[in-house]
């Protein structure tokens, strides 16, 4: 799998409710490579990808991932289809 095969996906529930748009992820250093551990969706995440808000101002004070951010947790995607990714009833983004 590919990032371009995430960004810009639909993210809903498998019931059919719909959450937000993947504009970014969040990876973790393990082993030499990574782990993809959320999707970062919305609003706030496409700013953020964008530049747009606050960023900059996290970095210069040390921060290493971005604030305010609605992370959707990767273990709760259920399965992944072209432009729709499809996560477990009851997963709301939380915002870190």
């Amino acid at each position: 799998m590919r990032l371009s095969d995430l960004l810009g996906s639909e993210v809903c529930t498998e019931s059919g409710e719909k959450l937000a748009h993947v504009w970014d992820v969040r990876a973790e250093a393990v082993d030499g490579g990574y782990r993809l551990v959320g999707l970062l969706v919305g609003r706030s995440a496409l700013f953020e990808r964008l530049g747009l808000k606050g960023w900059r101002a996290a970095r210069e004070h040390g921060e290493k991932t971005r604030p305010n951010v609605d992370v959707v947790p990767w273990d709760a995607v259920l399965r992944i289809e072209r432009g729709l990714i499809v996560v477990r009833d009851g997963t709301e983004p939380q915002r870190k």
